[in-house]
Parts: structure tokens; C-alpha cells; sequence
């Protein structure tokens, strides 16, 4: 029998495979950026990339995109809130336009 001889020999040993999950190289400096990929200027004050970084986000609408997941919400309450939603938007618009 041959017991003695490991399964798979073609493969290679756990210290030769290649390491997962590195990390990629980068050619800028990530400090230089926002979260949301604002560029800060050289020698530009604080306040104003702050400000800048701020109008940003709000446009994005990331700010409201956190609210709206900050707690798990069922499927069916999705649904029902969006049909709401569309009542709610055919009325103003009968109410605007009439019939």
C-alpha cells in the first residue's frame, strides 16, 4: 500500500502559495485625500478643504444614504413606504394640474 506518500503532491506546500489578500501598491499618498476622494491642495487652509469636503459629501447625498441605512428595514416596509410615496406625488400632481 502506499500510505506513506502525501495525497497532493502536484500542489504546492502552504508556505510556497502566494499570500491572498495583499494589499495593492499605490502611487499617491492616501493621506493626500478625503474618504469621498476630495484632492487637498498644497498649501491650502483647512477650513476651506473642510468646507469643500463638506459641500461634497452633502451633494453626493452620502449623509442621507447613511440615515436612510442606519437600521435594518423590512422588505414589505420598503414597499408599502414607496406606494405612499407614489399616492402622495399623484395627489400634489392632481392638486397642481387638476384632472
Amino acid at each position: 500500500m502506499e500510505q506513506d506518500k502525501p495525497h497532493n503532491t502536484d500542489r504546492p506546500q502552504r508556505s510556497e502559495r502566494p499570500e491572498r489578500h495583499e494589499r495593492p501598491k499605490r502611487d499617491f499618498n492616501v493621506y493626500d485625500y478625503f474618504y469621498n476622494g476630495t484632492r487637498v491642495r498644497d498649501e491650502e487652509p483647512v477650513e476651506i478643504a473642510l468646507k469643500r469636503f463638506k459641500r461634497e459629501v452633502a451633494n453626493a447625498g452620502i449623509l442621507t444614504e447613511l440615515k436612510k441605512r442606519e437600521f435594518y428595514e423590512k422588505p414589505s416596509i420598503i414597499k408599502k413606504r414607496t406606494e405612499e410615496a407614489a399616492i402622495r406625488k399623484r395627489l400634489r400632481k392632481k392638486m397642481l394640474y387638476g384632472d
